[in-house]
């Protein structure tokens, strides 16, 4: 805003209607919840089952990790840094920061590596919760790991062959835009280029046709190049896992893609790809990728069971993915329909209640 540009603001201001003392703040409640009633379930949180912290049990988990906090140097008007995703950790920790005086910087982990260091750099946070100390070189591994994943990816997508042809076949993409399902048209142009599709009917393809390949294809590889035969890289990397929360919920992320895949039924949506050599040399580099990133998956975490830190998530995805196979089954048969030219309003409208049904299965299917 340059220096000759006014503005103006109204201001309005009511009478306090509720006098505080000095003793009334958000770190005193803690406390006076306990003190009021010592038994009361404040909060529940899941753990195989749903497990209940009562006033008191908050009020001492959060006196713990004050007392933490201040005996690792923090002093009353600091700022303190806290990447996590939402948790009753954070709450607990939350708390603590205020109870020892200071000030908490939310920094999520979705955030870019730029956005959390300038979120740090500005907010002058003087405590590194995330436990590495000086993070510089695991954003720096990361933005390698990233570049290898986005070679991997590009390779695939822009470089392969036939993979234009390959992905309208194989997928709903051309039904999601002739059925109008959508605000806006599924391509940006009327080109056959992918880099014209919109990103929805991108990831919705992909979702639908159980590949899931935005989620996860490329990281397998960049994985596998990043640490070759170098067992200290891999250690390093399990280092991330077990100390970073940051790494945490990148790899939870992508194991969460990866577990409503089911290439099985993928290869059934192959099967509309004519071209049987193309069919086989596009699917099979999404059969290979998915296994390397499986392995590499299980290598840097120690788990092969790509849901076992989230049992919520694991227990809905196996009640309600059986539901999903014969939807995915229906609409191949479908597909090969209405592109052989059945007519049939009922194979339009089954169609969209396959989609319908599937995406609202899958939850995040774009």
């Amino acid at each position: 805003m340059s220096a000759d540009t006014h503005t103006a603001a109204r201001e309005f201001a009511v009478p306090l209607e509720v006098e505080l003392g000095e003793e009334h703040n958000l770190a005193r409640l803690a406390w006076r919840r306990a003190e009021q009633d010592p038994d009361h379930v404040s909060f529940e949180v899941f753990d195989q089952t749903w497990q209940p912290i009562t006033a008191t049990e908050h009020r001492d988990g959060v006196a713990a990790a004050a007392k933490g906090l201040i005996a690792s140097g923090v002093e009353p008007g600091d700022r303190v840094a806290i990447m996590a995703g939402t948790s009753y950790a954070w709450i607990q920790l939350d708390c603590a920061v205020w109870a020892a005086g200071g000030a908490t910087v939310p920094i999520y982990p979705s955030s870019s590596a730029s956005q959390v260091e300038w979120i740090v750099r500005d907010s002058g946070a003087l405590l590194d919760v995330e436990g590495l100390g000086d993070t510089a070189a695991a954003y720096a591994h990361l933005d390698e790991i990233a570049a290898l994943a986005r070679t991997a990816y590009a390779e695939l997508v822009h470089d392969t062959p036939g993979f234009v042809d390959y992905f309208k076949a194989s997928t709903p993409v051309a039904e999601i835009g002739d059925l109008n399902i959508g605000s806006r048209p599924a391509s940006r142009k009327p080109t056959e280029q992918i880099s014209d599709l919109r990103a929805i009917p991108w990831v919705m393809s992909w979702s639908l046709s159980r590949v899931m390949l935005p989620g996860w294809y490329g990281t397998g590889t960049a994985l596998e190049q990043w640490v070759g035969e170098d067992a200290e890289r891999l250690a390093t990397l399990r280092d991330y896992y077990a100390r970073w929360p940051f790494f945490q919920t990148v790899m939870s992320n992508l194991a969460q893609v990866m577990a409503k895949s089911d290439l099985g039924i993928a290869e059934r949506y192959s099967r509309l790809v004519d071209d049987e050599a193309l069919r086989e040399r596009v699917f099979g580099k999404i059969v290979d990728e998915h296994a390397r990133t499986v392995r590499m998956f299980a290598a840097v975490t120690g788990h092969d069971d790509l849901l076992w830190d989230n049992a919520a998530l694991k227990r809905s995805v196996f009640n309600r993915f059986p539901y999903l196979e014969p939807l995915n089954h229906l609409q191949i048969e479908l597909l090969r329909r209405y592109r052989a030219g059945d007519e049939d309003p009922q194979v339009r409208r089954g169609i969209l209640l396959t989609m319908n049904g599937l995406a609202t299965a899958l939850r995040n299917s774009g």
